[in-house]
């Protein structure tokens, strides 16, 4: 009996140390917006570039009440700067260039915080391109993806990723991107990003994504049909997470509440 519980708390203390080293946020303040109570669900999501998958559409309106807490705070009296869940430095701000009614009306509508062009801090924010490229800070922490529409850029984020408090980032960045030796290829800049795969076929927008029965299980948005590999592991938690602003469809109804 004794060797039985010493191997059941061995197994605890792995479990632990793996939940723990896929959450990359910052743990020495609590993160904004509500998002602390949903780290074990999401930080996954922020930890690890390249990622297709990302919060349910609408969590951060219906679940957090983001826009109220700005609102009751009086920060929709000015512009809101947002921090990297990671490392804490500033990733985007707004609304810049249009009214916070005009930010708060197509984040809801979309179900997501969507920033534009020049709500971006572009030192510290890397686009890959192409459409439903690929966003990740310098602390490489993933963001979101860009899904352009008629008026230009539309960057559709994690509200999970962006809620860290101002730190020090030359003390803080647990990943940081290496820098380039003279015969490494350069590392992709939000001037200049790679192309993606030509293999990697483009998602519908979200008005010509079909509708699927609530039995189906979504697919990462790069990909509409799924290997078992793309859903595994822990594809019982996976299942109901929504995998792309582009994946508006994607999931029942029941699952975006």
């Amino acid at each position: 009996m004794a060797l039985l519980g010493r191997v059941f708390l061995a197994f605890l203390a792995l479990s632990s140390r793996s939940a723990d080293a896929n959450d990359c946020m910052q743990k020495d303040r609590q993160l904004l917006f509500g998002c602390e109570g949903h780290r074990e669900q999401y930080a996954e999501i922020c930890c690890q570039v390249p990622q297709t998958w990302a919060e349910h559409r609408g969590f951060f309106d219906k679940q957090l009440k983001f826009f109220e807490q700005l609102e009751s705070s009086g920060l929709s009296a000015g512009e809101i700067t947002f921090y990297d869940s990671q490392c804490g430095i500033p990733l985007f701000v707004a609304p810049r260039g249009r009214s916070y009614e005009a930010f708060k009306k197509e984040s809801v509508d979309h179900g997501w915080p969507s920033f534009r062009e020049e709500e971006v801090v572009k030192e510290n924010v890397i686009v890959e391109a192409g459409y439903n490229g690929e966003l990740y800070s310098r602390c490489r922490t993933h963001l979101g993806h860009n899904l352009p529409d008629s008026e230009g850029n539309r960057h559709c984020i994690n509200l999970m990723c962006i809620a860290g408090n101002v730190g020090n980032a030359s003390l803080v960045i647990a990943s940081p991107i290496p820098s380039p030796s003279p015969s490494a290829a350069p590392s992709p800049s939000p001037s200049a990003a790679p192309s993606p795969s030509p293999s990697a076929a483009p998602s519908p927008s979200p008005s010509a994504a079909p509708s699927p029965s609530s039995s189906q299980v979504p697919a990462p948005f790069h990909s509409p049909s799924p290997s078992p590999a793309e859903v595994a592991p822990s594809q019982s938690s996976k299942a109901s997470r929504r995998l792309g602003c582009a994946a508006v469809a994607l999931l029942p109804l029941g699952l975006l509440a």
